[in-house]
C-alpha cells in the first residue's frame, strides 16, 4: 500500500506542475486583469502588446513567485514591457483576490 499511496502522491504533484496561471484564469480573466491593472488612456493603447505578452507570461508560470520572476526579468530586458505592462503588485493582488492563486 506504501507502494501505489506514494505513486499517487508523485501523480497528483505532477498535474498541478503542468498547470499554469492562464489556464486558470481563462482569456476572459487575462482581459480583466489587464482592464484591472491598466489605467484607462493607457490600457487601450496596451491592450493588444499585453494580450500577447502577459499571455505568454501567464502560460509559463504557475505560481506568484514564478511569475514574479519572469516579470523583473521582463522589465529588466525590455523597455517597452516596462512601459506598457501593468506592475507586478497589481497583478500579484488581482490573482490573489479574484482568483485566489498564491
Amino acid at each position: 500500500m506504501g507502494d501505489a499511496d506514494g505513486e499517487g502522491a508523485k501523480m497528483t504533484h505532477k498535474i498541478k506542475e503542468e498547470s499554469n496561471i492562464l489556464k486558470e484564469i481563462r482569456i476572459e480573466g487575462l482581459v480583466e486583469l489587464l482592464l484591472d491593472t491598466i489605467p484607462f488612456p493607457m490600457n487601450i493603447i496596451a491592450m493588444p502588446y499585453n494580450l500577447v505578452k502577459y499571455g505568454n507570461l501567464l502560460k509559463n508560470t504557475s505560481n506568484l513567485q514564478e511569475l514574479q520572476a519572469w516579470h523583473v526579468d521582463r522589465m529588466m530586458r525590455s523597455r517597452t514591457f516596462s512601459l506598457l505592462s501593468p506592475s507586478y503588485e497589481k497583478v500579484s493582488k488581482h490573482l490573489k483576490i479574484r482568483y485566489e492563486i498564491l
